[in-house]
């Protein structure tokens, strides 16, 4: 069975030459040079988890080595032998193998099993035990496209990236399976926010591996982390699933690669796999009382509240643009801020999130916004102006849609009623279409007019009159929304033109009073 991930080619590769299979030592080779132009084998949701392991994985091993940055022609077999170098117990490479046959040993991303016997380990509920799709974080019914998609695929890379999802991405999902501990919560996720500055994964990848590298002091710094090594690969550890063994931050390693779910491989007849799984009585790591700040390089932390939490909230402008600048808001991540190694090219942020809910998953969000390059001093020795620009936008689209057209569209759907109730229900969800599609146009265009802001700013101090162009915008689309409502909404034929007449008037009466060029930011 070719399952052992250090030697096998178990990984797809588009390279710049063609396809390509790789091991796990492959692709670092492969995106060390810079040979990568993506993988084929990857779903949306899986390119966060997957690039985050690779960095970690690496950096670790590199750092076990001795290296204090990422050597130039590493090969397959360097990277091989950098990463048995952080399991030089097991000769057989057993931690990186997908089945596991000695119980009492790990496999990849598999705890051993003190007990010595699978009897008590069952499918996971509501999943089709000899799918790898049943390890995924996708919660989803029988017929759901993704898991058509891949039904008849049983290949070792799709069982590999399944554990990677099931164990470094969960969430709480019921009694006895517990989520990780680098997420805001059980019902939360982990996201990644981070600089990319190239389409290609390997500049991405050597890039994060090397500001890791590089802020090892600050590793050892930390409060949280053990202050030498650690535990770095938790799977490495029996585990029976119980509260006294819930390992505490301070025997970690700060970029530990975690688990938290009991799960094992194993092969019912030839080149065929299942899994199966038992509940634990707590989380594998102690991290519950954090909310998710662990220090994780890819994940800015939310400080706004009465406590301080990981960011979870999907990239919409009214989230992204104080992640980005508002530092009393939110602390960045190490990734997302610029380095003095970082190349003078043209950038651009990645925003990627996986919503959970309680049972189940409510989709996934990936947004990049481009930063010019001439906009990178706002991101960096500017970023309280670019802050005050942003917020002020912000400000202004938030009066477009609440106090602008929201009145100005009941208004018209209450037809000949003297002022307008905001409260009826079925009359406000008629609305919300008009609202939905400003928004939108809002989300779709504020980055763009906020970099042209930032440009005209200059190096002069942030005044009112560099917002005109996107006080004109939001005006120019609640007309046209108006309109559009206009066209489409009910209203009674005998009233319709006295009531197009009254929501009009609303509308540049509002216009007038809350789109206009304040004073002062």
């Amino acid at each position: 069975m070719t399952d052992n991930l250090l030697v096998d080619p178990v990984f797809r590769v588009r390279a710049r030459t063609g396809m390509v299979q790789a091991s796990l030592p492959g692709v670092l080779a492969l995106l060390g040079q810079d040979e990568v132009v993506d993988f084929p084998g990857l779903r949306p949701h899986h390119r966060h988890p997957w690039h985050a392991f690779l960095c970690q994985l690496a950096v670790m091993a590199l750092e076990e080595a001795g290296h204090d940055d990422v050597p130039e022609g590493l090969c397959e077999e360097d990277w091989r032998r950098l990463i048995r170098g952080l399991t030089p117990g097991y000769p057989d490479d057993a931690p990186w193998r997908l089945v596991v046959d000695d119980l009492a040993k790990p496999a990849f991303l598999q705890p051993p099993v003190p007990e010595g016997t699978l009897k008590d380990f069952k499918g996971m509920a509501d999943s089709d035990h000899t799918s790898p799709l049943g390890l995924d974080v996708l919660v989803t019914s029988k017929a759901h496209g993704e898991k058509d998609k891949s039904f008849f695929e049983n290949a070792m890379e799709d069982w590999a990236l399944g554990l990677l999802m099931l164990q470094s991405f969960s969430g709480f999902l019921g009694q006895g399976n517990y989520g990780i501990a680098r997420q805001n919560g059980g019902f939360a996720a982990r996201p990644g926010v981070s600089l990319l500055f190239s389409q290609h994964p390997g500049e991405n990848w050597l890039r994060d591996c090397r500001i890791l590298l590089a802020s090892r002091e600050t590793w050892q710094k930390s409060e949280l982390f053990h202050p030498l090594a650690g535990k770095r690969l938790l799977w490495l550890e029996p585990w029976r699933g119980g509260k006294e063994e819930a390992l505490s931050l301070a025997e970690l390693h700060p970029l530990f690669i975690e688990i938290c779910r009991r799960v094992r491989l194993f092969s019912p007849c030839d080149e065929m796999l299942a899994f199966c799984a038992k509940g634990t009585s707590a989380a594998r790591v102690d991290g519950k009382p954090f909310n998710g700040v662990l220090g994780d390089p890819w994940i800015p932390v939310n400080s706004s509240g009465k406590e301080v939490k990981a960011y979870n909230l999907a990239p919409h402008y009214s989230v992204a643009h104080q992640v980005l600048f508002d530092r009393q808001s939110y602390t960045p991540s190490l990734l997302q801020c610029f380095h003095p190694s970082d190349p003078p090219g043209e950038a651009s942020v990645a925003f990627r999130v996986f919503s959970r809910t309680q049972g189940g998953s409510a989709g996934y969000h990936e947004r990049f916004i481009p930063i010019p390059r001439k906009s990178r001093r706002f991101c960096q020795e500017r970023r309280d102006d670019a802050a005050a620009v942003a917020k002020a936008m912000a400000g202004l689209a938030d009066d477009a849609r609440k106090r602008v057209l929201r009145p100005a569209v009941l208004q018209l759907l209450q037809a000949a009623r003297d002022a307008p109730e905001f409260k009826q229900p079925e009359t406000a969800q008629w609305a919300v279409t008009s609202f939905q599609a400003l928004d939108r146009a809002v989300d779709e265009h504020f980055f763009p007019f906020l970099w042209d802001c930032l440009d005209a700013l200059g190096d002069s101090p942030v005044e009112p009159a560099i917002l005109q162009p996107w006080s004109q915008f939001l005006i120019q689309r609640v007309r046209s929304e108006f309109k559009r409502a206009c066209n489409a909404l009910p209203t009674s034929s005998a009233l319709r033109y006295r009531a197009m007449a009254k929501a009009e008037n609303l509308l540049e009466g509002s216009l007038r009073k809350n789109l206009v060029i304040k004073e002062a930011l």
